[in-house]
């Protein structure tokens, strides 16, 4: 696949052109940039998704929220609505999107808005809400807004320095475009990584951007249910049979874990965000059922999971988790990260 993919270079020269003459437009204010009074926290990436976004956000939103009135806005990507829309009781995935959803469920003392025209959410957020920081999810390509302080993330297993700009390879723009951040985050590490070989890795990143690197891994909180919150998940009783739903970016880091659960693993992949349907709602509970050994569950990803909220009609009577995760760094690294945020925010 990825030699096909190669063939494809000429057309990333083109998509290289037209990405770059874009940015050259904003650079030279060309085309109109807005700036806000309002500290503005940018958290995005060069690659098409599967970096670690949300959870990234989720720390910032851990280590602000008790001190100061954060706003999370996205564009809320899938959604079956438009415009911009505040996030209530009575929000849904396919009305603000799963990852908004997600945050708005897990940090009711934040405000959550969506808008795929930022710079009308940003004014409407200040002018309602009188935020003290806003963080734009998934916007370092959205150059009309000039953000306060840019977080850059690419997968350790995927470094933005060894890709190439689509379709050739999985870049949304040129790999020199890292400059623009003020941090960039090596995301989704091993949980030992040799001082060598961070050496190496900031050294590869620093030859495109004079940003500052640290490193973030992942870590996998307990299993909850879903529906039934009696349910409890045995964590020390291997199941059987796991039927795995995932509708991410990148989910073989997610199977990998999960098979320290199940003995067997039936893995269900949908594309990033999909949609559930009812005959795949169905499909899914068949197949489950089909399986005869009674010791079986069906486990999701936290993302997945704001969209299966909707068929609790369907799945609620079924075992049925899912698996938050949460980002970890080191304590050199998160003090940078914090100490570099609060000047922007006391700025």
């Amino acid at each position: 696949m990825q030699k096909l993919r190669l063939l494809l270079y000429p057309l990333g020269l083109v998509y290289n052109l037209i990405t770059s003459i874009r940015n050259l437009l904003f650079k030279f204010r060309i085309k109109k940039v807005h700036q806000s009074g309002t500290p503005i926290i940018c958290i995005g990436n060069l690659s098409a998704g599967g970096t670690g976004k949300s959870p990234h956000t989720e720390f910032c939103i851990r280590n602000f929220s008790d001190e100061y009135k954060i706003t999370v806005l996205s564009r809320g990507y899938n959604r079956l609505t438009t415009g911009y829309i505040l996030a209530s009781g009575e929000s849904s995935a396919d009305q603000i999107g799963d990852e908004p959803f997600q945050f708005y469920n897990k940090f009711p003392q934040i405000r959550v808005a969506v808008d795929e025209q930022r710079v009308r959410g940003i004014r409407n957020v200040i002018q309602n809400h009188q935020p003290d920081v806003i963080i734009l999810d998934d916007a370092y390509q959205h150059r009309q807004v000039e953000a306060h302080y840019n977080i850059l993330l690419t997968d350790y297993n995927h470094l933005f320095t060894s890709d190439f700009v689509l379709p050739a390879g999985n870049l949304r723009e040129n790999r020199y475009n890292a400059k623009r951040a003020n941090i960039v985050i090596v995301t989704k590490c091993p949980s030992k990584i040799s001082g060598g070989k961070k050496k190496d890795i900031i050294e590869d990143i620093q030859s495109y951007t004079k940003a500052k690197v640290i490193f973030s891994e992942v870590v996998y909180c307990p299993i909850k249910p879903l529906f039934n919150k009696s349910l409890q998940f045995n964590a020390n009783e291997k199941l059987d049979h796991i039927v795995a739903i995932t509708g991410i970016a990148k989910s073989d880091g997610f199977i990998k874990a999960l098979h320290k659960f199940g003995k067997e693993i039936r893995h269900h992949k949908f594309e990033d965000h999909y949609r559930y349907t009812n005959f795949d709602i169905d499909d899914i509970k068949h197949r489950f059922e089909l399986i005869e050994n009674q010791n079986k569950a069906i486990i999701t990803t936290e993302k997945d999971a704001m969209r299966l909220l909707a068929f609790k009609k369907e799945l609620g009577h079924l075992p049925i988790y899912y698996w938050p995760i949460e980002i970890k760094m080191s304590d050199r690294d998160k003090n940078t990260l914090m100490s570099d945020l609060l000047k922007v925010l006391k700025a």
